[in-house]
């Protein structure tokens, strides 16, 4: 069976990330969270904020794939400290990133709506996903959170 990935199905998810109070919206491709492959797409608005994490208990790999508009995926020590970042963007040549196990990153949308493939190792167990970084605020502390991507793109010198 073929999932087309196709412009009326992009256009119905950055509706719904522009609607959304997180202003990001996922569309899974899996069927359950128990299995071995993860993939979605994330459609993220230039001010949503998902806080730096890693994926340490299992260790996972994640890769990003930009399909529309741009996004930074930054990587960090444990202690906050940027460590590296990449620019995903399809028409400067720079598409995607793997992101290796054991890694705190975050991603942070440059353009006013940016469009990502993800895949990831499964299951998913929402419990045990995600190791939140204690360096950077919850997403809970909304203001806090897009303060703290504007400064980090501040650093990176990335607009």
């Amino acid at each position: 069976m073929l999932l087309p990935i196709d412009g009326n199905l992009l256009s119905r998810l950055k509706d719904r990330a522009r609607a959304s109070k997180r202003r990001r919206v996922n569309y899974n491709f899996h069927r359950t969270y128990q299995e071995r492959v993860q993939r979605m797409l994330n459609v993220m608005c230039r001010d949503t904020y998902a806080q730096p994490h890693a994926h340490l208990t299992p260790p996972k790999v994640e890769v990003f794939i930009v399909l529309a508009g741009r996004a930074v995926v930054v990587e960090y020590t444990s202690a906050g400290k940027m460590k590296n970042h990449v620019i995903l963007d399809a028409k400067q040549g720079q598409p995607g990133v793997e992101i290796k196990p054991k890694t705190y990153h975050s991603l942070i949308p440059l353009s006013p709506i940016a469009v990502l493939y993800e895949i990831k190792e499964g299951p998913y167990d929402k419990g045990q996903d995600k190791t939140f970084a204690n360096f950077a605020p919850s997403e809970a502390e909304w203001a806090a959170g897009l303060k703290y991507n504007q400064e980090i793109l501040n650093k990176i010198k990335v607009k």
